[in-house]
């Protein structure tokens, strides 16, 4: 990815073979196999250098941010390697859009390293077996999560309501809030890990009671995947109200949120004993993101009753 972004930058091959200290044919070699991978052009060459096809262009947007949080997260261990061994978390968290704000805040004020890994499957077995010191499970409340002796849970959101995401061409991307019945003829893209945290199962039952069967056309892991599809097509997909939207995404909110997802801290004292400050990190990231999408804080200060832990300081509702 780091190629494609400094031949993006200096315009041409020869010139980015240069700045690399490569030779031309290596580099040419090098993008040839980065283009048989991806499956496309990502360049077109002309006599005034190279120009980016849609499909360059695609992963350029999404390349460039990587590449500076490697660079970020290469600088963070050259710190850590000079300041010496930090504490190591291995944690498992689901998908959120406050993930990068609390690792960085982890990293910075209490200084420790977290192993990172994604899903939901087996991880209260993991905890219990002590391969993991704690987990972020999100998940449908109607789920049941049942500890192990030992473990520990504090709620970060008991219901958040679920919006739904689509791209911001769809004859419905103006609503400000829509039914679940408003979408009964829409294509709809299966959020990833539905199967085992229950929102699959709560979706289509909420559909049922809309009076519909949900049309799922899409079935796909990588969030750029589906970024790409939403912009593209005209499908819909179930969101947190947290979402950073791409350009040409829109989320919009769900009238009497039919659906919901709730967010749970979970660990082992014996092996974490600052959980509890660990969690007062996470209430911190999710309240920078609250803001993300207009409508949702309106929603958050209305229904105290969703986010009860006290680590929200309900009594004068102030951010944390």
């Amino acid at each position: 990815m780091e190629l494609v972004c400094r031949i993006h930058e200096a315009g041409s091959i020869s010139h980015a073979a240069r700045r690399l200290g490569m030779s031309q044919p290596s580099l040419t070699a090098a993008l040839n196999r980065i283009e048989k991978a991806v499956g496309g052009r990502l360049f077109v060459r002309g006599k005034r250098g190279i120009t980016p096809t849609d499909l360059g262009l695609f992963l350029l947007e999404r390349a460039k941010p990587l590449v500076e949080e490697v660079k970020a997260l290469t600088a963070a261990v050259r710190r850590r390697a000079e300041s010496g061994e930090r504490e190591v978390l291995r944690i498992a968290l689901a998908p959120t859009p406050y993930l990068g704000d609390f690792l960085t805040t982890l990293e910075t004020r209490m200084r420790i390293s977290a192993t990172v890994e994604f899903g939901f499957t087996d991880l209260l077995a993991r905890l219990n077996s002590g391969t993991l010191d704690a987990a972020v499970l999100g998940y449908a409340p109607e789920l049941r999560v049942e500890l192990g002796p030992g473990l520990r849970m504090r709620h970060l959101v008991e219901t958040e309501p679920c919006w739904v995401a689509m791209s911001g061409r769809h004859p419905l991307a103006g609503s400000s809030q829509l039914r679940l019945e408003d979408l009964a003829e829409q294509d709809w893209a299966a959020p990833p890990g539905g199967d085992f945290d229950g929102t699959t199962a709560a979706f289509e039952s909420a559909c049922r009671e809309a009076g519909f069967v949900p049309r799922v056309r899409y079935r796909m892991a990588d969030s750029a995947a589906i970024t790409q599809l939403l912009v593209r097509t005209e499908a819909v997909i179930v969101a947190q109200p947290t979402c950073r939207c791409p350009d040409g995404v829109v989320a919009i909110p769900l009238k009497d949120a039919p659906l919901s997802f709730r967010s749970t801290f979970v660990w082992r004292p014996e092996t974490l004993s600052n959980g509890d400050s660990i969690f007062e990190l996470l209430v911190r990231a999710y309240d920078a993101v609250i803001d993300n999408n207009d409508g949702y804080r309106l929603w958050w200060d209305a229904n105290p009753w969703a986010h009860l832990d006290p680590a929200w300081k309900h009594d004068d509702h102030a951010h944390v």
